[in-house]
């Protein structure tokens, strides 16, 4: 189910990339957008303790789930939008682009320096932010995944752009 979970937001950000709207986004802008993930979310977790069903807490916590990690995914990408418009301004695209390998090994590096794999799961479920406490120390993950496909498929697009006609032709049905 990981991988799943990993291509579908990998994809989400390739897809991300194709977008062509460039009006400012507020926040309930973002939210109204992505309302039907959140919703999904909600339902998910209420219909799984309606019936009763077994879910395994130590994947996203009680009641997280992997709509609501691609929720505050997408959320993420707009400040990611603007972080890449003031980093593009002092630096070349292409070190731009490292940016989600940079969030990936800073926090692959925060969990190994805080131990992670021994003190978030000693951490007692009183309250939502803890009891949910997987799912929410997984976000950083999911936004670098998010956006190393963002950026793969932005890359990819250039060189589409490029050689345009003639890579065009060899993929179109005649």
């Amino acid at each position: 189910m990981d991988i799943g979970c990993g291509f579908m937001i990998i994809q989400s950000g390739s897809m991300s990339s194709f977008s062509r709207s460039i009006r400012k986004r507020t926040f309930i802008n973002i939210l109204t957008r992505h309302w039907t993930l959140f919703l999904l979310g909600f339902v998910r977790s209420l219909a799984t303790s309606a019936v009763s069903y077994d879910v395994p807490v130590e994947e996203y916590g009680v009641h997280w789930n992997f709509f609501l990690s691609l929720g505050v995914t997408k959320i993420r990408k707009s400040q990611f939008s603007l972080m890449r418009v003031l980093l593009l301004s002092v630096i070349p695209e292409s070190l731009v682009n490292l940016v989600p390998f940079v969030i990936a090994f800073v926090y692959e590096w925060l969990l190994w320096l805080f131990d992670a794999v021994h003190t978030v799961p000693a951490i007692v479920r009183t309250n939502l932010l803890t009891a949910n406490k997987e799912g929410i120390v997984a976000v950083p993950n999911s936004v670098s995944l998010f956006f190393i496909g963002y950026c793969g498929a932005r890359a990819c697009g250039k060189v589409y752009r490029v050689r345009g006609r003639g890579v065009a032709m060899v993929f179109s049905a005649r």
